[in-house]
């Protein structure tokens, strides 16, 4: 580069250094205004030493006639400026690293505002990894009570759907704890909006909705396709959940119209008759007073505008009358005819029928022997188990022929099987037949005659002359 080009160059910048300069000033337009009319970023100044109004962009120097400033070309926003307060001694306030005061210029009427995301506020600020959420503690109102939560982390995996997509609400409980509530699925993503999203239950303030759908491994924190829906700053009811306007009703001053649905004008109309109707009842301007009909009177009890139930009788019951024709119930203890037909004395058990009845208290234990057409050759046994307790009260034993018999019973417990001759209960009185066909004992004095439920007995033929069939039935009592 010649030594000229390089000359012209450095003039140049010299120049455009003097133009940028920056040049003393007073607000105002001397007259009282400071702020340009219709345009909230501009403001009147007047260079030092005149009097003719110049009008530039504010900047960080009070808004106050007269106040010196120093005004210069701001390269960044290429625009003219107040760039800071000027004192007498001809310094200026200055910023950091040099800068001056400009701090309004930041606000929302500024010239260069800055703006926040909501995801530089901290409290119940949510951070995904994976499919755990982290919410940081911070302050929710729930019932119209300020609830607080510490920083916990909330696991979605169990709400990702099988199939298609819901939204689920992360929420702060009264206790302040935080828990999910689903919303319905949509069959697939792509139906999923911002309207499914579920209406928050009573006693709780959402924070947080999540979209989950099938197959998710990761819940996006993305700026431009978000998984978490933030709700922090929605408005929502004092009671925590989103108020249905079927259960807003207009309360009417005039009792007849307490069902109306007149427009009281506004909410302030409307609180002041529901006010006048409240003091109405409180006069005594409403229903007629709650009495107790006499037969009711048997049952209930009246204090002003509390019903309760009369003290009664130990083992008593409302029931109606014992006998006769139908009337009114009263308290009395139960007769035989409220749970069953017939008289019960005692001996009687009630049956499924409902009536009165002794039970059945007999029972049969039935043996026999058949050898087809041939005759029965002694010795033979038959086994039983005893299916219940009793006493033995007999035998009858039948053959098809008249035949001479002789049959003896062992009996014993279940852990001794199988009884023995030794544990005979005849005591050498035996069944028997003597050339008949027929014989019965309806005694057996000489018997042990008890028996338990679960032993085991033995018939055993010991001798049998001609019979091909016999057939012995012992009965008993039950006990």
């Amino acid at each position: 580069m010649s030594q000229r080009r390089q000359y012209e160059i450095r003039k140049a910048l010299k120049r455009k250094e003097k133009d940028n300069l920056p040049w003393a000033a007073i607000m105002g337009d001397g007259a009282g205004t400071i702020e340009v009319p219709g345009y909230p970023t501009l403001r009147y100044v007047r260079a030092k030493g005149s009097d003719i109004p110049l009008i530039v962009h504010r900047g960080g120097a009070p808004d106050a006639e007269g106040q010196p400033v120093w005004v210069g070309y701001d390269d960044l926003n290429r625009v003219v400026r107040i760039l800071g307060e000027r004192f007498t001694d001809g310094t200026s306030t200055p910023g950091g690293g040099g800068i001056v005061a400009h701090a309004d210029s930041h606000f929302a009427t500024g010239s260069d505002p800055v703006y926040i995301d909501s995801r530089q506020i901290v409290p119940h600020l949510a951070w995904a990894t994976l499919l755990s959420i982290r919410v940081n503690g911070g302050w929710a109102i729930v019932a119209g009570q300020p609830v607080h939560t510490t920083t916990q982390n909330v696991d979605m995996t169990s709400h990702v759907p099988v199939s298609g997509a819901l939204y689920a609400l992360i929420r702060v409980s009264d206790a302040g704890a935080l828990d999910v509530q689903e919303g319905t699925p949509v069959d697939s993503l792509a139906d999923l909006s911002y309207a499914d999203i579920p209406e928050i239950a009573e006693g709780y303030a959402a924070i947080w909705a999540v979209r989950l759908y099938a197959a998710q491994t990761a819940i996006s924190n993305s700026i431009t396709s978000p998984d978490l829906v933030d709700l922090r700053f929605a408005t929502q009811s004092p009671g925590g959940g989103i108020p249905d306007a079927a259960d807003v009703t207009y309360t009417p001053t005039v009792a007849t119209d307490w069902n109306s649905d007149t427009d009281p004008g506004d909410v302030d109309g409307a609180l002041d008759q529901l006010a006048e109707r409240v003091d109405d009842l409180e006069a005594g301007a409403g229903h007629d007073a709650v009495t107790l009909a006499a037969d009711a009177d048997t049952i209930l009890s009246l204090s002003t505008q509390e019903i309760g139930l009369d003290t009664q009788t130990a083992n008593y019951v409302l029931a109606g009358p014992t006998t006769g024709a139908a009337a009114d119930p009263t308290f009395r203890a139960l007769v035989a005819a409220d749970v069953g037909t017939g008289a019960p004395d005692g001996t009687k058990f009630l049956k499924d029928d409902m009536s009165w009845a002794v039970p059945a208290g007999v029972g049969n234990i039935v043996f026999g022997w058949t050898g087809g057409n041939t005759i029965i050759n002694p010795p033979q046994y038959i086994d039983i188990s005893l299916p219940e307790a009793g006493v033995l009260t007999g035998w009858r034993i039948l053959a098809e022929t008249a035949t001479t018999v002789s049959i003896d019973v062992w009996k014993d417990t279940y852990a001794n099987y199988p009884p023995t001759v030794a544990d005979s209960i005849c005591h050498s009185s035996f069944i028997t037949l003597a050339g008949a066909v027929k014989n019965e004992d309806t005694s057996i004095t000489a018997w042990d005659k008890t028996i338990t439920a679960g032993d085991t007995m033995r018939l055993a033929l010991t001798d049998n002359t001609l019979a091909t069939r016999i057939i012995v039935v012992m009965t008993y009592t039950r006990s």
